[in-house]
């Protein structure tokens, strides 16, 4: 049970790395197709890594993400196996991650007013290999899910679509 908290807690350094590549940007979509809106501003925040990752903690979301990328993340800071539940959810979420960081150069499949389950989002993307939901006011949205594979509906989807990438300051 250790071995698979460690390889978590390796994995968990590699993919902060990467999520920490989208801190700071704009992701802009937009689309002629989009029914409630002309453009979405997608936007990633410290704070959001923990929820994408499906381990449980205790730790603030924040610290999470700087103990994660600064490798000092120890096992005993988080739960990725102590149900059946939270090893399924981590075994589904960690390895995707791993693409986050070229998540938007791939095509894309996009629907808005995305559910599963539970789960509703404003827009969700997929890039085949797992679902990014997103969710927030009328401003920037924020990443809110991932789901294991492309679960997009696809008679609701659009492919059709530009995106731009903008730095803020």
């Amino acid at each position: 049970m250790e071995n698979y908290k460690e390889s978590c807690r390796l994995l968990l350094h590699k993919v902060a790395k990467k999520y920490k590549k989208l801190l700071g940007k704009d992701f802009i979509i937009e689309s002629k197709d989009f029914k409630n809106r002309e453009r979405y501003i997608l936007r990633f925040y410290e704070g959001n890594f923990l929820h994408l990752t499906g381990v449980k903690t205790n730790i603030k979301p924040s610290i999470f993400f700087e103990k994660a990328l600064t490798n000092q993340l120890t096992i005993d800071d988080f739960d990725c196996d102590s149900t059946k539940e939270i090893k399924g959810y981590t075994k589904e979420k960690i390895p995707h991650l791993l693409d986050i960081d070229i998540f938007f150069s791939k095509n894309l499949e996009i629907q808005e007013n995305y559910t599963r389950g539970k789960v509703f989002c404003l827009i969700a993307a997929s890039g085949g290999n797992f679902t990014l939901g997103f969710t927030g006011g009328s401003g920037a949205l924020n990443p809110m899910t991932l789901l294991n594979r492309n679960t997009i509906n696809h008679d609701k989807s659009t492919n059709n679509y530009s995106i731009t990438i903008l730095k803020r300051m």
